[in-house]
């Protein structure tokens, strides 16, 4: 019994210790209309694409924060890229906000990952403001955009864009010119990928038509 009652005593203390530790906590904040978090599961995508339009410039700065974390999940990536995230990507490349312009690149860097991906940058029309954020004043800007152009040229789609629009190759090469040392060494990756990628197209073309009449007879 002595023993018994000594537990109940350890015991009766240890749950007191909690109970006083619990108390003297600061109750939680609640969390802002705004916020963005994984409680909202499937739903976070279209609320964050809401986000991303907000005028409120710490809205827009927090949902670009979220935005990568969901573009970097395989699981949320397509489902953010159906929301129409792209296209309000590339609207926020021209926004006054050097954070918002960097962190937009950032994020269509990660959407560039998918040849699905690089199609929809190429559609929203974000290929010249790419090319103009190559010369932005920032020089963190800079940085994500070479980074972004380097990434969507790995994809056939880009590298013939990139051919294809009037003065584009040579606006790059102008930009590679001037740069300081890393980006000019991405720049010339990035002219590099666009010269091979079309080469090999040219010649597997003509491969093609050298061949097929073979075929044919065959």
């Amino acid at each position: 019994m002595v023993a018994m009652r000594e537990a109940n005593d350890i015991l009766i203390a240890r749950h007191s210790e909690q109970i006083y530790n619990l108390g003297i906590k600061p109750f939680p904040l609640s969390q802002p209309a705004v916020a963005v978090t994984r409680a909202f599961g499937a739903h976070a995508p279209f609320k964050l694409v809401g986000q991303l339009k907000s005028a409120d410039l710490l809205i827009r700065q927090k949902a670009l924060r979220a935005a990568q974390e969901l573009l970097s999940s395989k699981f949320t990536y397509e489902q953010c890229v159906a929301c129409g995230i792209t296209s309000v990507l590339a609207t926020l490349l021209q926004d006054p906000d050097t954070i918002v312009r960097k962190h937009s690149a950032s994020c269509l860097t990660v959407i560039a990952r998918k040849a699905t991906g690089v199609r929809k940058i190429l559609s929203s029309g974000a290929l010249i403001t790419l090319l103009d954020m190559l010369q932005d004043e920032e020089v963190t800007v800079r940085n994500e955009a070479y980074k972004c152009m380097a990434e969507c040229c790995h994809h056939s789609a880009m590298q013939t864009a990139m051919v294809d629009t009037i003065s584009a190759l040579g606006r790059l090469l102008a930009n590679v010119k001037t740069e300081e040392a890393g980006r000019a060494e991405q720049g010339l990756a990035i002219l590099l990928a666009c010269a091979l990628g079309e080469w090999l197209v040219a010649c597997l073309k003509v491969s093609f038509s050298l061949v097929s009449p073979v075929l044919v007879a065959s």
